[in-house]
C-alpha cells in the first residue's frame, strides 16, 4: 500500500511539473520544434545513449568480478537492462537495482551481489560529480564565482578520496559496532577501473544530449552541456518523480535560460532526453520477459 501511494505521489509531481512547463505560452513553440526533429540526429542520440548503458552494464560486471562473483557478461547485461525496464514503472530505481542484484546473486553470495550493485551506483555518482566539476571549471559561458569553483573542485575530490578509503572506513565502523563490515579484497582495484569507465559512460550521456540538441536545431556550447547534463541527471535521481520525468526538464529550462536559450528549446531537449530514457528502458523488455520465463517456466502441455 505504501509503495502504491509513493508511486501515485511521484506520478502527481511529474504531472504537475510537466503541466507547468508545458503551459499554453510554451506549447506551440515546443510542438513546432518537436515536429521538425531531425530523425538521423535523434537516431544517433538513441544509439549513443543505449551504447552508454551497455558500457555501464559491463562496468557492473567487472565490479562484480572484482568482488569475487562468478559472472557471465551477457547475463550481467541482461540483468541490467531488465532492471532498466522495471525502473520505468517501479516507484524508484531501488526496485530495479534490487532485482538485478538478486538475479546475479542467485546460486552464489546474494549479499555480495547486492553490494556490487551499491558500489556500481556509488562510483557512478562520484564520476558524475567529477564530470560536472571539470565542466564547471572549463566552461566560460556562466561564471561560477569563488564558491562555485571551490565546489567544482572539492565535491569530486572528496568523492574520489572517500571511495578509495571506504574499505578502511568500513573496517573502523565494524570495529565500533563489534561486527565485521570489511569490503571484499577486490574492492579498490575494481573501483579504480570502473570509475574510469564511469567517466566514459557519463561523457557518452553528455554526447547523447548534444545530439538531441542538434536534432532540434540547437547548437548549445559543449562546455555548458557537459555541466548541465550531469546536474539534470543528479536532479532526476531525487526520488520525488517517476524516473526523473518533469524534474529533468525543469532543470534544463532553468540552466539553459542562464545562457540565453529559449524555454521552448530547453524544454524540447528535456522531453527528448526523457524519450532516450524510455527507449533504453523498452530495450530491456525482452531481457525482463526472459528472466520472468526463467523464474516461471510454462507448465508442460
Amino acid at each position: 500500500m505504501k509503495r502504491a501511494v509513493s508511486f501515485s505521489l511521484k506520478v502527481l509531481v511529474s504531472g504537475l511539473l510537466l503541466a507547468y512547463l508545458l503551459r499554453s505560452d510554451r506549447v506551440d513553440g515546443v510542438a513546432e520544434l518537436l515536429a521538425r526533429v531531425s530523425a538521423p540526429w535523434m537516431l544517433a542520440a538513441i544509439a549513443v545513449y543505449c551504447a552508454s548503458h551497455v558500457l555501464n552494464a559491463w562496468r557492473w560486471d567487472l565490479y562484480a568480478r572484482g568482488f569475487g562473483l562468478l559472472t557471465d557478461t551477457a547475463d550481467s547485461v541482461r540483468y541490467y537492462f531488465a532492471a532498466a525496464f522495471l525502473n520505468l514503472f517501479a516507484p524508484g530505481t531501488v526496485v530495479g537495482d534490487l532485482s538485478r542484484g538478486i538475479a546475479m546473486g542467485r546460486g552464489q553470495r546474494a549479499g555480495v551481489a547486492l553490494a556490487s550493485v551499491f558500489a556500481h551506483r556509488l562510483t557512478g555518482m562520484v564520476a558524475l560529480t567529477v564530470v560536472a566539476g571539470v565542466a564547471g571549471l572549463v566552461q566560460s559561458r556562466y561564471p561560477l564565482g569563488p564558491l562555485g569553483s571551490a565546489a567544482c573542485v572539492l565535491v569530486p575530490v572528496v568523492g574520489v578520496v572517500g571511495l578509495l578509503f571506504l574499505p578502511a572506513l568500513a573496517r573502523q565502523a565494524g570495529a565500533l559496532l563489534g561486527r565485521p563490515l570489511g569490503l571484499p579484497e577486490g574492492w579498490r582495484p575494481a573501483t579504480v577501473v570502473t570509475l574510469g569507465l564511469a567517466l566514459v559512460y557519463h561523457a557518452m550521456q553528455v554526447m547523447a544530449v548534444v545530439l538531441v540538441a542538434r536534432a532540434v536545431g540547437l547548437r548549445a556550447p559543449l562546455g555548458a552541456l557537459a555541466l548541465f547534463v550531469p546536474l539534470a541527471n543528479l536532479a532526476g535521481m531525487v526520488p520525488v518523480t517517476v524516473s526523473g520525468v518533469g524534474m529533468r526538464e525543469a532543470v534544463y529550462v532553468f540552466l539553459f535560460g542562464l545562457i540565453g536559450i529559449s524555454q521552448s528549446e530547453a524544454l524540447s531537449v528535456g522531453l527528448l532526453g526523457t524519450l532516450l530514457v524510455v527507449v533504453n528502458g523498452l530495450v530491456g523488455l525482452p531481457a525482463f520477459m526472459s528472466l520472468r520465463l526463467r523464474r516461471n517456466p510454462p507448465a508442460p502441455g
